[in-house]
């Protein structure tokens, strides 16, 4: 840390935040609740601290043409050393931690200041004292200092939801899908779940019910990434799912008035929810990543369905690298960002209808292995001889692997439930 003219100022953390952070957009969610752009000392480094945080909020890509795009000639010239110098990502809350500690330290360095401009106008010690303790306290309420032990609504709404888990059913720890089964062989949504099948076998379909079954029955806010289907056919069929009414007669709308207030009413309980639906229109892993951290800080999700990873888009540099080597990079890029942020995913993968023919294991994702490798639990949807679908899951991190699980699937009304014994 240096003094300019006795102000704490580090230039050098400064600069190496901003370059961590061009490095490593997925970081910029994690930083920006704690690093406000006024913390910054330097002016450029404040106003591309804040073009950081405005441009990971909208979701948009974070590379060198775009963002030095319309800047001015020296903005421009200091942009592209800090992209040169942009090597890791993983050094910003390193970095973050020492441009809080110099801002807090100039803050006190101005309150300092103050007192001693005005300590001759002060009437009597009370006066003094009660200066210093409501500028202090406002510093502390700036810099969040000295609130480690303090509670917010949401932190009480989860240790309640924990034990009412626990109540409920003391085996599972996890998030619960409400299938019954599944919940008891998994102990409840790991952090991160990887549904396979061929294209057509209902995995939207079953990602959709437990999407319901967690944001709205429960209200436990989780995000939907839709990179496959239009908004309004996604909440076609989640009206559907939620009203138990024919897809078909939502989407023509030819309802009868009773089955016109049973989509009504699922459409209240959608809008009262915990549910969130968003895609984007340039699918990246940066761009998926970065969504996770927006909806964690503004809604504090705890669970994120990606439908279906497939979708994300390759990079020009990427074409020539194996694809599903890609996606298990990927996947373990959102598996990163679910540790981080103590969260759960799950995930969806398109197989080949080639070989798949009975119930589905290791033998069917040979060629998907690095997908597998990076999951807690993995499954995938078939159909049975008798006709009727079933989930089998092949891979369950420190559990047993169960039979196959028949399954219930009114596809008229886009519901899945578990067969009953």
């Amino acid at each position: 840390m240096n003094n300019l003219d006795g102000v704490p100022v580090d230039k050098e953390a400064e600069r190496e935040l901003i370059s961590a952070l061009l490095a490593g957009p997925d970081y910029i969610f994690r930083i920006s609740s704690e690093i406000k752009p006024d913390y910054f000392f330097n002016e450029d480094y404040r106003a591309i601290y804040a073009k950081l945080v405005v441009k990971a909020q909208a979701g948009e890509a974070i590379d060198e043409t775009t963002f030095t795009h319309g800047e001015s000639d020296d903005r421009q010239t200091i942009l592209m050393g800090l992209f040169d110098n942009a090597i890791t990502g993983t050094t910003a809350p390193h970095w973050a931690s020492k441009v809080k500690q110099v801002a807090y330290a100039r803050e006190i360095y101005k309150l300092g200041n103050t007192l001693c401009e005005q300590a001759s106008g002060f009437d009597s010690f009370k006066e003094t004292d009660e200066f210093l303790r409501h500028n202090t306290e406002q510093v502390l309420s700036r810099f969040n200092m000295g609130s480690e032990d303090t509670f917010t609504p949401e932190d009480i709404d989860g240790i309640c939801e924990k034990i009412q888990n626990k109540r409920t059913d003391p085996g599972i720890h996890g998030i619960r899908t409400l299938f019954y089964f599944f919940d008891r062989v998994v102990k409840g949504l790991k952090i991160i779940n990887l549904i396979t099948a061929p294209s057509g076998f209902g995995k939207t379909a079953l990602s959709l019910q437990w999407a319901w079954n967690v944001g709205v029955k429960q209200r436990i806010p989780c995000l939907y990434l839709n990179y496959e289907m239009g908004e309004d056919e996604l909440l076609e069929r989640l009206l559907a799912c939620g009203s138990g009414v024919s897809l078909e007669k939502i989407q023509l709308g030819k309802t009868t008035d009773d089955e016109n207030e049973r989509v009504t009413t699922a459409r209240i309980a959608l809008a009262d929810g915990k549910l969130y639906i968003t895609g984007c229109e340039e699918k990246t892993i940066d761009n998926t990543i970065n969504l996770i951290h927006q909806y964690h800080s503004q809604h504090h999700i705890k669970l994120v369905f990606v439908d279906y990873i497939g979708e994300i888009g390759l990079k020009d540099d990427e074409h020539s690298q194996h694809t599903y080597a890609l996606y298990g990079h990927w996947l373990q890029k959102v598996k990163n960002a679910c540790s981080r942020l103590e969260m759960k995913a799950v995930v969806l993968a398109q197989l080949n209808r080639e070989g798949y023919t009975g119930p589905p294991g290791m033998q069917n994702v040979s060629d998907s292995m690095q997908l597998v490798h990076k999951a807690s639990v993995a499954g995938g949807l078939y159909m049975a001889k008798d006709g009727r679908p079933h989930f089998k899951i092949f891979k369950n991190r420190g559990g047993p692997i169960p039979e196959a699980i028949p399954l219930v699937f009114n596809k008229q009304c886009q519901q899945i439930t578990e067969v009953t014994l």
